[in-house]
């Protein structure tokens, strides 16, 4: 994870320092290839850089397998960081969910509003009448705990 977090920041802090036009990033399809072309000023070089990030990672799937390649699902300990990851998810989560929903801009109108609301709201009418209809039947999957040498989690 340090070394995810090593790599992946000067990373990000080199694009967004080279990104020029925020509004083309943020119109554009495929927005990673707009930072890069803002960089470059070359569609070859971005077109390479894309085709080389595909290729590795593929190569990386086929060669190594998905097991292996991909993040496994075998639990690691955070230590005392775990109870504070553990704490602040939860907050984090609140705050952001809260201010996601605000509108982007003051007098709010039909062409500006953030129907994020509206949208979660529908999602959270949908997710109870399932629950109340068909969340009774639900048995859940079968679980052997002695074959996977957990019996004490039970």
């Amino acid at each position: 994870m340090a070394i995810g977090f090593l790599t992946a920041f000067p990373m990000s802090l080199a694009l967004m320092f080279g990104m020029t036009d925020v509004d083309a990033v943020l119109k554009s399809s495929l927005p990673s290839a707009e930072i890069f072309y803002q960089i470059t000023q070359s569609k070859g070089i971005v077109t390479f850089m894309m085709c080389w990030v595909i290729i590795v990672y593929y190569s990386i799937l086929v060669s190594r397998g998905r097991a292996v390649a991909l993040p496994s699902s075998r639990p690691f300990n955070l230590g005392k960081a775990g109870y504070i990851c553990n704490f602040l998810a939860p907050i984090l989560v609140t705050i952001i969910g809260t201010f996601i929903c605000f509108p982007p801009q003051l007098p709010v109108t039909v062409n500006n509003m953030n129907y994020t609301p509206v949208i979660l709201a529908g999602l959270f009418g949908v997710i109870m009448g399932l629950w109340y209809t068909r969340g009774s039947k639900f048995t859940g999957p079968k679980i052997d705990w002695e074959g996977l040498g957990l019996t004490g989690c039970k």
